[in-house]
C-alpha cells in the first residue's frame, strides 16, 4: 500500500500517485484524517489552515480518495477548465458557496468530515460559514476510480461578503471576476506539486509515515 505522510510542511505519497505538494509556511498543519465515504469510498485528507488564532483565514488540504472494490463506481466533473501542476494537467474550477449550510444538509459527506475535525482541533468553523475556493483534481487511472484533490479556501468573512452577496443578483455580484482572479494568485503561491516520492531511505529519520 501507498505510504503518505508530511514532514513539515511537504505532504508526500509514495504511489497513486508519487507526489510531493509543498505547502507555504503561512499555512500550519494541523492533522490527518482517514474515513469511508458514503460507504462507497476510502478518503484520506491532510489539513492547513492560515488562521488568526481560532478564527480561520485560509485553509487549504490535500485528499486522496479512491472508490471501494465492491462498487463500480468512477470519478466525473464538468469543469473543462485544466490547470498543469508539476507535470500533470487537473481539472480546475472556481466557486463561491456555504459550506457551513451544506454541512447541515450533508452531514456525512467529506466537507462535513473536515468541517469536525477542524473543530475537533481547535477552530472556529462556525466563522467560516461562506467561502471561495479553489479546486484541483487529478484522475489517477483510466477507469477514473481514484484521484487527487488539492482544495484552497478562504473565509469570505474577512472580505465583509457573504456567498449571496456574490450570488446573480447580489450586491457584490460584480467584484466576483476580480476576487477570482485575486483568489488564484494567493492559491497558486500558496503550493507546489513536485511528482516524486521522498527518498523512502530517509524514513526512520523522523518521517511521519501513514498507512491507508
Amino acid at each position: 500500500m501507498p505510504e503518505r505522510g508530511v514532514r513539515g510542511n511537504t505532504v508526500f505519497s509514495s504511489d497513486i500517485p508519487k507526489i510531493q505538494i509543498q505547502v507555504d509556511e503561512s499555512f500550519r498543519y494541523v492533522g490527518n484524517l482517514k474515513f469511508t465515504l458514503m460507504d462507497v469510498a476510502w478518503v484520506d485528507i491532510y489539513y492547513f489552515v492560515d488562521a488568526d488564532g481560532a478564527d480561520l483565514k485560509r485553509t487549504f488540504h490535500v485528499q486522496f480518495e479512491g472508490y471501494l472494490p465492491d462498487n463500480t463506481h468512477s470519478y466525473h466533473y464538468p469543469s473543462k477548465e485544466r490547470v498543469k501542476l508539476g507535470g500533470h494537467d487537473y481539472i480546475f474550477d472556481a466557486i463561491f458557496w456555504s459550506p457551513g449550510a451544506a454541512v447541515q444538509e450533508r452531514p456525512n459527506s467529506d466537507t462535513a468530515h473536515g468541517h469536525r475535525f477542524l473543530q475537533e482541533k481547535g477552530y472556529n468553523v462556525g466563522g467560516m460559514r461562506d467561502v471561495m475556493r479553489e479546486r484541483y483534481v487529478r484522475l489517477l487511472d483510466e477507469a477514473r476510480r481514484n484521484e487527487i484533490l488539492l482544495i484552497y479556501a478562504e473565509n469570505l468573512a474577512q472580505y465583509g461578503l457573504t456567498a449571496a452577496d456574490l450570488a446573480v443578483g447580489g450586491k457584490s455580484a460584480q467584484e466576483w471576476p476580480r476576487l477570482r482572479e485575486e483568489m488564484h494568485q494567493r492559491s497558486r503561491a500558496s503550493f507546489k506539486v513536485v511528482d516524486q516520492e521522498f527518498p523512502r531511505h530517509e524514513a526512520a529519520g523522523g518521517w511521519l509515515i501513514y498507512v491507508w
